[in-house]
């Protein structure tokens, strides 16, 4: 294995940071890119913040938005559309179209959770998650009640710039027809998304 021995590590404004063999910690409050914005931070305590990481959680606020389960046929075969957001670090979330748009090349995160409504649906409850419309992972289960499910899932999705995610509605099938199932509201289902690396 090779080895690197550096005595300066110095930042194109010129300030230095000097290395040196009595010096066992590298030591900083604050880690920023070349153009000042901050990328990090570590408080006395050792917490570490990033507060320029997209991340999103969002809920539905009313029973009738999009998926939600009395939004009459816009309970499925739908876009998801939940518009109570929590958290929008980034701004990378558009309430009106229900999708994330990923900001940089990387690997995300995306889950959601909740209870889910059987009314309607005949056989199975299918939730996807999509990327750029095309499915990349599937929750389902077979109905064996009308009333309240429980799904959850989480995926991880490699994108690129601009590549947008969504979770979508298609019980019994996309030729299952708009009025079956649809989530439940406030803080119970959630859906997130974020970028882990």
């Amino acid at each position: 294995m090779s080895k690197i021995f550096v005595d300066t590590i110095e930042g194109n404004t010129g300030n230095t940071i000097a290395i040196s063999d009595s010096v066992s910690n590298l030591k900083t409050g604050t880690i920023q890119s070349t153009g000042g914005t901050t990328a990090m931070t570590i408080n006395s305590s050792g917490h570490v913040f990033k507060p320029a990481q997209p991340f999103t959680v969002v809920r539905y606020a009313v029973n009738t938005e999009h998926g939600a389960y009395n939004s009459g046929s816009n309970r499925n075969n739908v876009i998801c559309k939940p518009s109570n957001i929590q958290i929008n670090q980034g701004s990378n979330y558009n309430v009106s179209t229900g999708k994330f748009t990923c900001p940089v090349a990387g690997i995300y995160e995306v889950s959601f959770g909740g209870n889910h409504y059987g009314n309607g649906v005949s056989n199975y409850i299918f939730c996807f998650i999509r990327k750029n419309g095309t499915a990349v992972d599937t929750v389902y289960t077979k109905v064996l009640t009308t009333d309240w499910q429980q799904l959850t899932r989480t995926s991880y999705i490699t994108c690129a710039v601009n590549d947008e995610l969504t979770v979508t509605n298609e019980n019994d099938g996309t030729s299952g027809g708009g009025t079956k199932g649809g989530w439940d509201i406030t803080t119970y289902s959630y859906f997130s998304y974020r970028l882990i690396g």
